[in-house]
């Protein structure tokens, strides 16, 4: 994460796909983050380039708990 000021606002959507549920495949799990994310980039409230950084941070997240 980049630095945050003092009283800056960070938003961190809910994506409803827990990492360390026992999905059937990565690929599922990878889906399911997908879909999450681009319904939040449809409704507003990220954008494409936060995006990639929360979908790399899902992934690694499920990678460390395997």
């Amino acid at each position: 994460m980049e630095n945050v000021l003092s009283g800056v606002e960070v938003l961190f959507p809910e994506i409803p796909c827990s990492f360390d549920s026992d999905w059937p495949t990565f690929k599922a799990y990878k889906s399911c983050v997908t879909v999450a994310l681009d319904e939040l980039i449809a409704a507003a409230v990220i954008s494409r380039v936060q995006k990639g950084k929360f979908f790399s941070s899902a992934v690694r997240a499920c990678q460390e708990v395997q």
